[in-house]
């Protein structure tokens, strides 16, 4: 992230900020929460700061088990169709360099910003266990990856 946000720096003429270093305020951390609630639309309810020692990004709170996934698809009929899921809470690691680096992206590439804010709930729902169909994400992911080397 710290070289991806240094290439954008450097394209907007503007000093690089080392998001490795960075450990967001308050202020900033109430900022981009209220920024990802806004832009992760009804997949989650809430974004907040994590209190808890995290080697994440991001984590995903409240939210129905995959056991408890499993046997209410098992009841709907065992469809071919995924579950949806029912609205969980992110919480994310302030002194994670992803987070800090996001916070400074969204400032200058707001669209690539919001792709990453996603692939951070993404990752979030595969570590949970919740992602039925992790191909769903792959478009996106590719089109960071295309910005962050370009």
């Amino acid at each position: 992230a710290g070289e991806a946000l240094k290439k954008l720096s450097d394209e907007a003429g503007e000093e690089a900020v080392d998001s490795s270093k960075t450990v967001l305020t308050k202020e900033e951390t109430d900022e981009l929460t209220a920024w990802m609630r806004d832009n992760m639309g009804m997949q989650v309810k809430d974004v907040k700061v994590s209190d808890r020692y995290m080697t994440y990004p991001a984590i995903v709170v409240d939210f129905e088990s995959p056991a408890v996934r499993r046997m209410m698809k098992m009841m709907a009929g065992n469809t071919d169709e995924p579950m949806p899921l029912s609205p969980c809470t992110v919480e994310i690691n302030p002194r994670d360099p992803v987070i800090s680096g996001l916070f400074a992206l969204k400032g200058k590439d707001e669209e690539l910003a919001r792709k990453v804010a996603m692939q951070l709930l993404d990752n979030a729902l595969i570590a949970a266990g919740l992602l039925d169909n992790p191909q769903s994400m792959l478009k996106r992911l590719n089109e960071i990856l295309a910005a962050t080397v370009n």
